[in-house]
């Protein structure tokens, strides 16, 4: 007879069944293969709870009949990451890298016959580790320069593959706008020098272990930075007057080049030259004008750093170029009114030393107020106006039987040039003279022919004949000219010849008395007749003479009481001042025709 299971009680079992098998699957799957029958667990493990500061050594007791041990270390309990996950033979084990200095788990298992048996777990934390202990430089040292060099040093950290040094300004730092620097060695002097100016620092080192972990910072320490010491200057000395402008100072230890600023002003707001220089003396290439001068000069260390101006002393000097040989003496024309100064005429004075060129201005005032004098420029000491060779140039050009004033200074440089300072000023009237006549003399002709005399440099003549109410002028090239075109009807006609040169200049008009003209009874006034016996009249005219021309006409003057009042005595009278130019004029008569 067959006996059926009830059918409840088969489903139970088969309940059964299927629990048993996944608990027998999931104890495989979080412990590996499965446990082989004889393959102990380790006991004993150590550390078992507590701190570390270091990485420990793992251990634990043997197993009977185990050949290795698997030792896995993580920062999580489920060891999804191991930090640490080694065979062994030995029943302990020490991590090479550092571990993570957090709470650690760890565990170990034994192996025999290529099976494994139970993992025996346990767990400790590792703390993070104290910095380096600091060395040198005592806590605030001052390093004097260029002797003591920051060199920063501190004692090893077990297990350090690095070191950061942070630097930051000050005694108290609050480490914002710090500098960092790695190295690998226990000591180092900042290699850029960005933190070696002078003053105070402070400083801490951080080492680095296992895969950019740090130990804390060290203890911070502070040192300053001193100075290199002050520059004994040699020249210029101070409040100094100097023609030759030579900077110099003794050489300063630790100092690899020196900074030198120059000003007009000693707050040094215009700057006027600043160079580093290798060497402890300098000249300018261009000296600097003649002024009064403010100079500072400072060391640059050899991280390429150098004191604050504020800090550096101000020294004064003054540059001068004068005094005897240094200001042009002029010489020629000669400083007087009387003798005027003839032709050929040219200016002339002394040489200067370091002058590379002279200034050379010329008007008639006296203060050379701006516009009312020409200046020009030449590298002699002599200086023809509009000479086409040799010393001289356009320009400067004396105005005749004027009184001009002139002077010189000296140059030197190109370009934006130094000034010298000016010669005492001298005047002087040029008067080049007058183209002499020859005929006719005052008289009556029927066709005037004039002639004159040549006269030095004339490249062409200018005649002018007037009479009461007109005039006619005429250029020639040669010493002799026949007006044409002479109306008798306007007789009498006073004539004028004046010389002109290459440029244009003329010479000016001479005012003196006619000899050929007879006194009057008196004999004290130089008279005149009237060249034609019929219309013999004199006028009396009285006038100065301002300058180079006539300050009225002497002509129109007399012709026209020539004519008003034929046959009747006149007197002319010329009054001129001393050295002055005069007006020289010729007349003569034509006849009327009838």
């Amino acid at each position: 007879m067959t006996v059926r299971p009830h059918p409840a009680r088969a489903r139970r079992a088969a309940l059964l069944v299927l629990l048993i098998a996944l608990v027998l699957g999931t104890a495989t799957a979080l412990g590996g293969p499965a446990q082989a029958a004889g393959v102990g667990t380790p006991d004993g493990l150590q550390p078992q709870g507590g701190v570390t500061d270091v990485n420990p050594v793992l251990s634990w007791s043997p197993v009977k009949g185990a050949t290795s041990y698997d030792v896995q270390v993580s920062a999580n309990g489920d060891y999804s990451s191991p930090v640490y996950d080694q065979g062994t033979v030995n029943t302990h084990a020490t991590p090479t890298e550092q571990l993570p200095m957090t709470k650690l788990y760890w565990r170990v298992r034994a192996r025999k016959d290529g099976e494994t048996g139970g993992w025996a777990n346990g767990s400790f934390s590792r703390n993070k580790l104290a910095g380096p202990t600091l060395l040198a430089p005592d806590d605030g040292a001052t390093l004097a320069q260029p002797s003591q060099a920051p060199l920063l040093r501190w004692n090893p950290v077990a297990g350090a593959t690095s070191y950061t040094v942070e630097v930051d300004k000050g005694a108290t730092p609050d480490w914002v706008d710090s500098r960092t620097a790695g190295t690998r060695g226990t000591s180092m002097v900042w290699a850029e020098g960005s933190q070696q100016d002078v003053g105070t620092y402070s400083w801490r080192v951080t080492a680095t272990v296992g895969s950019g972990q740090t130990t804390f910072s060290s203890a911070a320490r502070s040192y300053t930075i001193g100075t290199l010491g002050a520059i004994t200057v040699t020249s210029p000395a101070p409040d100094a007057q100097v023609e030759q402008v030579v900077f110099g100072w003794n050489p300063l230890p630790g100092a690899m080049t020196y900074d030198i600023r120059v000003s007009t002003d000693d707050s040094f707001n215009t700057i006027i030259d600043q160079r580093n220089l290798r060497g402890t003396r300098f000249s300018p290439p261009k000296t600097y004008d003649v002024d009064d001068y403010w100079w500072q000069v400072r060391p640059r260390s050899m991280f390429d750093k150098a004191p604050d101006w504020t800090t550096v002393p101000v020294r004064h000097f003054q540059r001068t170029w004068e005094g005897a040989g240094a200001v042009p003496v002029l010489t020629y024309p000669a400083n007087a009114l009387s003798p005027t100064v003839p032709d050929d005429f040219y200016y002339q004075w002394t040489p200067a030393r370091l002058a590379s060129r002279y200034r050379l201005d010329v008007g008639p005032n006296q203060n050379f107020s701006p516009g009312t004098y020409d200046s020009c420029f030449t590298t002699q000491t002599t200086f023809v106006p509009f000479a086409l060779n040799g010393p001289g140039a356009i320009g400067c050009q004396p105005g005749p039987g004027q009184v001009l004033y002139w002077r010189v200074k000296a140059l030197d440089g190109a370009g934006s040039e130094i000034q010298g300072v000016y010669s005492a000023i001298s005047k002087f009237v040029y008067n080049p003279g007058h183209v002499e006549v020859i005929s006719p003399k005052s008289g009556s002709v029927d066709i005037p022919t004039l002639r004159w005399k040549p006269f030095l440099d004339a490249e062409h003549y200018r005649v002018t004949i007037s009479w009461n109410g007109g005039a006619v002028v005429a250029d020639t090239k040669s010493l002799s000219y026949t007006p044409t075109s002479l109306d008798p009807a306007n007789s009498p006609f006073s004539w004028t010849v004046q010389a002109y040169d290459a440029f244009g200049t003329s010479n000016p008009i001479e005012l003196s008395p006619p000899g050929h003209l007879q006194p009057d009874r008196d004999g004290a006034d130089h008279g005149c007749r009237s060249p034609h016996p019929s219309r013999a009249v004199t006028v009396s005219l009285d006038h100065p003479v301002p300058g180079p021309a006539v300050g009225a006409d002497a002509g129109s003057g007399l012709l026209q009481d020539l004519r008003r009042h034929p046959g009747q005595p006149v007197r002319l009278r010329a009054q001129r001042q001393p050295d002055v130019p005069r007006v020289d004029r010729r007349l003569l008569a034509v006849p009327e025709r009838r």
